[in-house]
């Protein structure tokens, strides 16, 4: 179940909600032209586009000239990237965003929403993640105390650059990471934390810093007790993060507590009931309690939201074979896998394994030799070749 649940965490780093200061006077695009067009009336169908295209050309116009007065102003900047995109559908909404951002920046090349929205921005939809490091450390060099910039630096380290030793740096400076204080792992104690000094972010934006933490203690460092109290605490500012409970139950279903890892996994489902990793984690842990029809049961939620959900294909396709000996099940969940990725060496394995029951030597021995060939250092892929070769020996010499 472990194992299971770190395909769940840690999340990338996500901008923060909507900039607390220079408010925009334009509402959503999209809302405002829906409800503009409502109080028009029925206009004759002729009419329709040209009024569409009037509404559009309107609002564009105001927003380009409050950005043209107040370059700074995040909310309408964002507002208007997200108009170029889901508006206008402009293709080159990345790269004209990109230049509101530096003209923002030559305005006031110090402004520390700019820099802070600017990273995001790059992170998430360019996945430049060296430009977003560098935009966040030129932020740090005028706010060396901001929250948010040292946990998504710190999120880079972790889950892109493999660089933990930075990353628990960082985390730490975030978090001002005292557990040895009493009541270090309370609301209260962080509260105090928000001084002219340190202004924290919203409570949902901490809850995720609090919770990529913890997943790297969980993921990485193996510290499965201070993992739970970090994510006890994240979960007091977010009760409703499904991807902190889901790894909550993880946790106890490694030390085998699984009464309280099922009510852990049955609270997500139930705020989330189309989360596919919980679901296929929630049956992970069914099978280690050895409740197999209720695995079955979730892992067909999984499919029903994706069929093509790799740890379930493969996962389902494994309970299948071993438990079950349904061959034509696992042979489909293991198709599945291999439809989207021909070189899954589970999947390769699995395949090779129904047909070596199903006595089909050559197909299992092609399937093998596909597994080993795509990664020739894979330990399980060279151990299931190794056993098969061994049988296939031991019946010759019979």
């Amino acid at each position: 179940a472990a194992a299971a649940a770190a395909a769940a965490a840690p999340k990338p780093p996500k901008a923060s909600g909507a900039p607390k200061d220079d408010k925009s006077r334009f509402a959503f695009p999209v809302e405002m032209l829906v409800e503009k067009s409502s109080k028009e009336g029925q206009a004759p169908a002729e009419d329709k586009t040209t009024q569409w295209e009037s509404l559009v050309t309107e609002i564009e116009r105001g927003m380009q000239a409050e950005l043209e007065e107040h370059p700074n102003n995040m909310t309408c900047l964002l507002d208007y990237s997200r108009f170029l995109s889901m508006v206008l559908e402009d293709e080159d909404w990345v790269q004209k965003t990109e230049a509101l951002f530096s003209a923002a920046l030559e305005h006031d090349p110090k402004h520390s929403e700019t820099l802070f929205r600017y990273a995001n921005f790059v992170y998430e939809f360019k996945s430049s993640y060296q430009e977003a490091s560098d935009l966040y450390h030129k932020l740090l060099q005028h706010e060396p105390c901001h929250c948010l910039a040292l946990a998504n630096l710190a999120s880079i380290q972790h889950s892109i650059n493999d660089n933990y030793a930075e990353a628990e740096s960082l985390y730490t400076q975030s978090l001002d990471f005292r557990p040895h204080l009493p009541n270090y792992f309370t609301v209260s104690h962080h509260s105090s934390r928000n001084t002219s000094r340190i202004a924290l972010p919203s409570r949902l934006d901490y809850a995720g810093v609090l919770y990529n933490f913890g997943a790297f203690q969980h993921e990485v460092k193996r510290n499965l007790s201070l993992a739970m109290q970090i994510y006890a605490l994240s979960l007091e500012y977010n009760p409703n993060s499904t991807a902190t409970l889901n790894n909550m139950a993880s946790v106890l279903a490694v030390q085998k507590e699984f009464e309280s890892a099922d009510a852990m996994y049955k609270r997500a489902t139930m705020l989330d009931p189309y989360d596919a990793v919980t679901w296929h984690n929630y049956a992970v842990l069914a099978i280690e309690r050895g409740r197999l029809d209720k695995a079955a049961e979730y892992f067909n939620r999984v499919l029903k939201i994706d069929p093509f959900h790799m740890p379930t294909c493969l996962t389902y396709g494994r309970m299948l074979l071993e438990t079950k000996c349904d061959l034509e099940g696992a042979e489909r969940m293991c198709k599945r896998v291999l439809r989207r990725n021909p070189g899954q060496v589970h999947a390769l394995v699995g395949y090779a394994q129904v047909a070596q029951v199903r006595g089909d030597a050559a197909m299992a021995e092609e399937l093998y030799s596909r597994a080993t060939d795509f990664h020739e250092r894979n330990v399980a892929a060279l151990i299931h070749k190794a056993l098969y070769l061994e049988l296939s020996l031991k019946d010759l010499a019979a």
